[in-house]
């Protein structure tokens, strides 16, 4: 047997030294590759460690990785190797690398796979049904676990049925806190992309923030803001939970009662479970990775994006209906890969404003066919006191849910209250 069929120890150590040299090499790499997927054992023991310095958000870098490695530093050859590897890495071409790493892995599988069962035949411990079995499984390794049968089907929903109804469900998915809203759409469910979309000043960043604040008390929240920074976030959030006026926040011109309620919103809001990330030029590949990261150190219960259009496009196909087409396909992936719901704000065209009725449309959106097919739900947000100042409805902001698979779809109407950023049912007293 020729033992480097199974290995590629150059590819292995271009990618440990090309994380050294570079820690965002990483992101392209931990959704891929395991421990194991490593040949030289000095290698799994080096990305292993590299993975609990990612996971605790440390650098990593010679220094972190042979100081986390400890007693176990001679073991991969001390710090000279760690040195070695720097000069080997080169980040380039590192997927290529990262899939001959896999390659080589699963080969390993197989042929031991193949081994364990050429020997049982050979002792005459197994049957031709279960060696035909066996081959079978390897030539559908990739997607076995994914088929499932009929009866299996049953059992699995039936399941998911009976322990709703036993532990008394009312609304399946994790609830906004906006009654109407959670009845239409039964919470935000997991596996689900949302999209939510409007023109300008239709409130669709305090929607966002609305749905974090609320959820953010019991789930851990993943939000991107690639337009507002981290202070007018954070300016918004404490004005929808105190109920002081956000204009007076941010002059700090409050009142002695406006000073308790601003302190006791910023100790109730410090206490939350949402991670907020402004940087800009995020791509799906580094939302992907944050994602997997989330869920290395615990959990991960719902993502939210604010907005689609900012989302880097770079190497995501060369029109823009393609770009933003593959982009909206690689956030349904990470609903589905990462069992979550994800909430993502989108613009609107100018189309609307063009109508005598300014209410948007599902073709309203932006590179409407990439959107719209992958989307599970679609939202369209609209205020008719933006265009009409002596309309009868101020105050109000109306969720045309267009698109629900599954759902209803129609109309509803919500409270907008501004000052405080709050959007809520019609008949919450608080925000009236």
């Amino acid at each position: 047997m020729n033992v480097s069929n199974f290995k590629n120890i150059e590819a292995e150590q271009n990618v440990l030294g090309s994380i050294l040299v570079n820690n965002d090499t990483i992101l392209q790499v931990v959704d891929m590759l395991e421990p194991k997927d490593f040949y030289d054992t000095k290698h799994m023991l080096i990305y292993n460690t590299m993975l609990k310095l990612y996971k605790d958000n440390k650098g990593i870098d010679i220094t972190t990785v042979y100081t986390s490695l400890g007693t176990q530093l001679q073991d991969i050859g001390g710090i000279t190797y760690l040195s070695q590897l720097v000069s080997t890495g080169v980040a380039i071409h590192i997927k290529e690398h990262v899939q001959i790493i896999k390659e080589k892995s699963k080969l390993r599988e197989i042929n031991k796979l193949l081994m364990t069962t050429l020997k049982e035949v050979q002792d005459g411990n197994t049957t031709s049904s279960k060696v035909i079995t066996t081959l079978q499984n390897i030539s559908t390794e990739d997607i076995q676990n994914k088929i499932i049968t009929d009866e299996e089907l049953m059992l699995r929903t039936c399941d998911v049925i009976e322990g709703n109804a036993k532990n008394g469900v009312k609304i399946l998915g994790l609830e906004i806190g906006i009654k109407t809203l959670d009845k239409a759409l039964n919470g935000l469910q997991k596996k689900k992309l949302y999209i939510v979309a409007g023109r300008p000043g239709m409130a669709k960043s305090a929607f966002a923030l609305n749905v974090a604040q609320k959820l953010s008390t019991d789930h851990r929240i993943m939000y991107y803001s690639l337009e507002m920074g981290e202070e007018e976030l954070g300016l918004r959030r404490i004005a929808m939970t105190s109920f002081i006026d956000s204009g007076k926040i941010e002059r700090g011109n409050m009142t002695v009662e406006e000073w308790t309620k601003f302190s006791k919103a910023t100790n109730f809001i410090s206490k939350g479970k949402c991670l907020t990330d402004c940087s800009t030029n995020i791509s799906i590949l580094n939302i992907k990775a944050q994602c997997k990261k989330m869920q290395l150190q615990g959990n991960l219960d719902c993502l939210i994006i604010d907005y689609l259009g900012l989302i880097s496009t770079k190497n995501m196909g060369d029109s823009l209906r393609e770009q933003i087409s593959n982009i909206c396909v690689g956030l349904k992936s990470i609903a589905k890969d990462f069992n979550i719901p994800v909430v993502v704000l989108s613009q609107l065209s100018r189309a609307c404003e063009a109508r005598p009725d300014h209410r948007p449309l599902l073709s309203d959106l932006k590179e409407t066919s990439g959107i719209e097919e992958n989307a599970d739900i679609v939202m369209l947000l609209y205020r008719d006191e933006y265009y009409d100042k002596e309309t009868e409805e101020k105050n109000v902001i109306e969720i045309n849910i267009a698109k629900q698979r599954g759902g209803r779809t129609g109309t509803i109407k919500l409270a907008w209250v501004p000052q405080y950023q709050l959007i809520g049912d019609l008949d919450y007293k608080g925000a009236l």
